[in-house]
């Protein structure tokens, strides 16, 4: 299983992107990530979780996950972020900070 996180907006307006695969990672951590994917029920997802007003200087996530033969991708605002997917995405953003 793979996935891909990019963070995009904030005030800065940066980007900043990280990946994870658990072929590579720690078996720890591998059985974590998919877990966490897996409390999100993150293939069940829309593509698209937005307010419903535009809100500017937000970050913006957008997770890409693969397994197996499926690739599903989720864009959600920081503001809209469920509890699971909030896990997900701080598991993801830990992981780009310490590579």
């Amino acid at each position: 299983m793979k996935a891909k996180i990019e963070r995009t907006g904030g005030f800065a307006g940066g980007k900043l992107t990280s990946a994870c695969d658990t072929e590579q990672l720690e078996s720890g951590d591998a059985q974590k990530l998919r877990q966490l994917i897996a409390n999100a029920k993150f293939f069940n997802l829309p593509a698209s979780i937005m307010p419903a007003k535009a809100q500017p200087d937000r970050f913006q996530y957008r997770v890409t996950v693969e397994d197996g033969g499926r690739v599903y991708s989720v864009t959600v605002c920081e503001t809209e972020l469920t509890p699971s997917l909030r896990s997900l995405t701080d598991f993801l953003m830990r992981h780009a900070r310490h590579r």
